[in-house]
């Protein structure tokens, strides 16, 4: 659903920008309502779409020279999906009492796209 939408509903989301590398920016968003595609929406909506979403005007897929124009293999895909990724969720905790904190690492494809980025910028 596209901002002002027909249908659309209020949404809140809080962007933190951790590391920027040209066209890209490692964000931290932490949605504070759970719409649908809303952390993907918000961020089109102020010019930063997913790397990987062509909905919302991110690429289909991303090759090595596109994050690292340099590398010696510029036309090997690392990325060919929307790079979300839930880092942590704080749910219930199963007795009803207080919470549970789950965590997961970055996924191999997007820790990937990350080296590429921190290398371009080193040896760019």
């Amino acid at each position: 659903m596209r901002p002002g939408g027909k249908g659309a509903r209020p949404a809140q989301t809080r962007i933190e920008p951790h590391e920027r590398f040209g066209r890209y920016t490692l964000c931290e968003c932490h949605p504070r309502t759970g719409r649908r595609h809303q952390i993907r929406i918000h961020l089109a909506a102020i010019g930063h779409p997913l790397a990987v979403d062509p909905p919302y005007g991110g690429a289909k897929e991303l090759r090595v020279g596109d994050l690292w124009t340099g590398a010696p293999d510029p036309d090997t895909m690392v990325l060919d999906r929307t790079p979300l990724h839930a880092a942590a969720l704080r749910i219930p905790h199963p007795s009803g009492r207080g919470w549970l904190r789950v965590e997961s690492p970055l996924p191999d494809d997007m820790a990937r796209c990350l080296d590429l980025l921190r290398a371009a910028r080193r040896y760019g």
